[in-house]
């Protein structure tokens, strides 16, 4: 709708074209943000959060910490917020705390609002709890060990099919092979199909049409790095 949602500070800012931006809501001063994601009608907006001290405060970082960003997340019980928005008012409609958890990307469901798929990021049991989908009253972990699936494999990108069918996922096992993945959003129906043993290393994936999956476009062989 050309709308355009971002934080500048403690402040979560709305910029509609030809006007100047507003201040749409503020956020706790003891929380660090991520990235934002509107629902497909526009009416919501949803803001993660986290405890401060995941990120050392106000302190200025050059990139990744020396420390273990979910190790401290963990050992000191903080937590993240899902911080939900009306994009009208600015009325906060929900403020859900994720204990034990680093969440830095949202998506709500292209058909349905009330349905936010989000991570934890960095986590050390990536393959078991890097994805995770919140229905408005439970948390439902996406990628649950078993049938192959290993706390130890690497979980990574999650993405809403466009008609909000599925999420899509990729990731490496723990045998060392690279796969996609395929997941309903009640955490059922999982399937994941093994890329060639020589796919090590490859970029991001995005969904297109139904069916359709794409990437950003480099491959390297073990032997012959492109």
């Amino acid at each position: 709708g050309g709308i355009v949602y971002f934080i500048q500070g403690g402040d979560v800012c709305k910029a509609v074209p030809g006007n100047e931006p507003e201040i749409l809501a503020q956020l706790p001063l003891d929380q660090m943000t991520a990235f934002t994601h509107v629902s497909a009608d526009g009416s919501r907006l949803c803001v993660p959060t986290t405890d401060a001290r995941a990120l050392d405060g106000d302190k200025s970082l050059a990139g990744r910490p020396d420390y273990d960003i979910d190790a401290r997340v963990q050992a000191e019980n903080l937590s993240s917020y899902l911080h939900i928005y009306d994009t009208n008012s600015g009325e906060k409609l929900m403020c859900e705390e994720v204990p034990k958890a680093w969440i830095t990307h949202v998506q709500f469901s292209p058909v349905n609002r009330e349905l936010i798929l989000y991570n934890h990021e960095w986590a050390s049991d990536c393959g078991i709890r890097r994805m995770w989908l919140f229905d408005g009253k439970q948390h439902i972990r996406l990628r649950p060990e078993g049938d192959g699936r290993r706390k130890d494999d690497w979980a990574c990108h999650e993405m809403w099919e466009r008609d909000g069918s599925a999420i899509i996922y990729h990731g490496g096992l723990s045998n060392g092979r690279n796969y996609v993945g395929r997941v309903y959003p009640d955490g059922t129906g999982h399937r994941e199909i093994a890329l060639p043993e020589a796919w090590w290393r490859y970029g991001h994936f995005t969904v297109g049409g139904p069916g359709i999956l794409g990437w950003d476009g480099y491959y390297e062989h073990p032997q012959h790095p492109t």
